[in-house]
């Protein structure tokens, strides 16, 4: 597996303001090298996920095993933020399915 790529995996934190409204702000938690690829989503996916930009500009990422990597990770690749929406565990190698954020700058 050729990881050519460097993936920024960003944690999340929570505050709530004086009005109870949370607030989410993000920080670098750790860089890896992965390979991501576009994806071709099956049917089922297609299903759950929907025929949409989502969806048409989704990427497979390829990594080895890493346990901060889980749904709803999110993941900075080539200054394009994506969440992570689908994990599976090989032997091997682990893959996520990532989704592109809509109007979230690196």
């Amino acid at each position: 597996m050729t990881q050519a790529f460097s993936v920024t995996i960003q944690s999340r934190t929570v505050s709530v303001d004086s009005e109870g409204i949370q607030n989410f702000t993000y920080s670098t938690l750790k860089t890896i090298m992965a390979d991501v690829q576009p994806a071709s989503l099956n049917t089922s996916e297609l299903r759950l996920y929907g025929a949409n930009d989502l969806s048409s500009n989704a990427k497979r990422m390829y990594y080895s095993p890493d346990p901060s990597i889980d749904l709803l990770t999110r993941l900075v690749i080539d200054s394009h933020t994506y969440e992570v929406r689908g994990v599976n565990f090989w032997p091997r190698h682990s893959e996520a399915l990532l989704f592109p954020l809509q109007g979230v700058g690196a």
